[in-house]
């Protein structure tokens, strides 16, 4: 979906990716990210994330999320992908960088009000039995460090981790994660076959020390079985 700069003035900016990895029959492959600078009337594709033949390997073939960052130099950009991790432009995407790479099929990338960012990547690669090279959550003040803060009960076959901002704390989070086999079971009926998912819910506050303190909020999440269809 399209992400514009978060401040006054640039709001004429705006980003969106491309291709779709999962959720569909077939993989749908993309070519790189579109940027407008017109609010959306017409758009281009950032010449540093094309290629010709538009391969499925390519870095930019899949994007998951975009932010630019509130805070800092309104050229300051980036994206999570799957399979390649977190990609930054410190020149409105001319050109990139890999900040944190990993080859999970699911990737996430938040900042919080204070400025802190915070990724997240899957265990799951997309192929049955690999772990990705990174997986997990990490933390960075300055986009190019990242420090592990991954919860110490999250597993490595942890699939897709969705990341929200606490608004009451300055560099607090959410992580809601499928998490098979662990935390709240929901279930529905799919063609007849019973279906069965698990989902985990963290909340993350800084402590002052780092890796901060993890609260498992899991059993808060709502009742889900089968007659509730929770999935």
């Amino acid at each position: 979906f399209p992400v514009t700069i978060p401040r006054a003035g640039f709001e004429d900016a705006w980003y969106a990716g491309t291709g779709e990895i999962y959720g569909n029959s077939a993989q749908i492959s993309g070519n790189g990210i579109l940027k407008s600078t017109d609010n959306g009337a017409t758009w281009k594709p950032l010449a540093s994330t094309v290629v010709s033949n538009t391969p499925a390997s390519h870095q930019f073939a899949y994007t998951w999320r975009i932010i630019v960052h509130p805070l800092r130099d309104t050229q300051e950009v980036y994206v999570a992908t799957a399979r390649s991790g977190v990609h930054r432009s410190v020149d409105g995407g001319s050109s990139w960088k890999s900040t944190i790479s990993s080859n999970a099929l699911f990737s996430e990338i938040i900042v919080t009000p204070n400025g802190t960012l915070y990724a997240a990547f899957s265990g799951y690669t997309g192929t049955v039995g690999a772990v990705s090279s990174r997986w997990g959550i990490y933390k960075s003040t300055d986009g190019i460090t990242w420090a592990n803060v991954t919860p110490s009960d999250m597993r490595n076959d942890v699939k897709r981790i969705v990341l929200a901002p606490i608004p009451q704390s300055p560099d607090g989070i959410y992580a809601l994660a499928e998490t098979p086999g662990q935390g709240a079971k929901g279930g529905t009926i799919y063609r007849g076959e019973e279906r069965f998912e698990w989902h985990s819910l963290w909340r993350y506050g800084y402590g002052g020390t780092p890796p901060g303190e993890w609260t498992n909020l899991s059993q808060s999440l709502p009742l889900n079985d089968i007659t509730h269809c929770g999935l």
